[in-house]
């Protein structure tokens, strides 16, 4: 009888384990399959995309329809070493070398789309050369456009806050960058916005320089300061403004250092200090 029961007690667990990571009930978007470094393995609930309480191994993540969706190794609850993608059939899809700048791997060229592992568009594009080409569309959850770039030609990159509102937009000639998404305004205008949709600043770029007229603005869409630049130096006179418009100081920049009088102004535009500066040095 006890050998009975000691059969019965090991098919139950054996079966448990040959159950593991293929339990259909739990291969589904709000389940991940955790093992740690001793190889013991278990399922734990996602909370807001997120497993809870990991720390060290490795965790296989699913799509709704229970094909896998991506495997990450963890060491103290970081991604590191590799993490592999896959595409809402379960076939490989890329692969991301963890660190301080990761880097993505396609496996292949051509049209690209990526799904969250609820089933809502992520990501769609075109792969060159194994990596995101010049176009290329990225997604929140909601379905908002969260980045949109163009760089043929006179290229676009646009970057958006989750509620719809325009977050950055820059116009002109890029260079990209060894990194997904990474690029580098060589010529054009970059401007930045509030999240309410007002303006942040415009800063133009030459041959990948800051140069011209610099603008920065409050969230309630009044001017904060006027700079100029002259090859990504701070280059002539720079004016700053209280909320209410009144002027708050005026200086002048000559090769990045203060120099000439600086002009200070109460908020309600009187005229309360002076101070000479030669060559970046206070002089009285």
């Amino acid at each position: 009888m006890r050998k009975h029961l000691l059969f019965i007690f090991c098919l139950v667990i054996f079966i448990s384990c040959r159950r593991g990571i293929n339990d259909k009930s739990k291969r589904n978007d709000h389940w991940a399959w955790y093992v740690d470094t001793s190889g013991n393995g278990k399922w734990i609930p996602i909370v807001k995309n997120e497993p809870t309480n990991l720390s060290n191994g490795k965790v296989t993540f699913f799509y709704f329809n229970g094909n896998i969706y991506q495997i990450v190794k963890l060491r103290d609850a970081k991604l590191c070493d590799t993490t592999f993608r896959y595409d809402i059939n379960g076939a490989p899809d890329s692969y991301i070398v963890e660190g301080d700048t990761q880097r993505f791997y396609f496996f292949n060229n051509g049209p690209y789309k990526r799904f969250f592992s609820d089933g809502h568009i992520y990501a769609e594009g075109v792969v060159e050369n194994h990596d995101a080409g010049n176009f290329w569309k990225e997604y929140y959850k909601n379905g908002k456009v969260s980045i949109y770039y163009n760089l043929q030609g006179k290229g676009v990159y646009y970057s958006y806050f989750e509620n719809g509102n325009m977050e950055s937009k820059q116009i002109g000639e890029f260079i990209r960058l060894n990194n997904i998404h990474k690029v580098k305004l060589e010529n054009g205008t970059l401007v930045t916005y509030y999240e309410n949709g007002i303006k942040r600043d415009s800063i133009n770029h030459v041959n990948g320089e800051v140069d011209g007229i610099c603008y920065i603005w409050f969230d309630n869409g009044a001017v904060r300061t006027i700079m100029n630049f002259s090859k990504g130096v701070p280059e002539g006179n720079i004016s700053g403004y209280y909320e209410n418009g009144k002027l708050r100081y005026s200086m002048t920049m000559k090769n990045g250092k203060p120099d000439g009088v600086y002009m200070k102004y109460d908020s309600l535009g009187n005229h309360v200090d002076d101070i000479l500066f030669k060559n970046g040095l206070k002089v009285n």
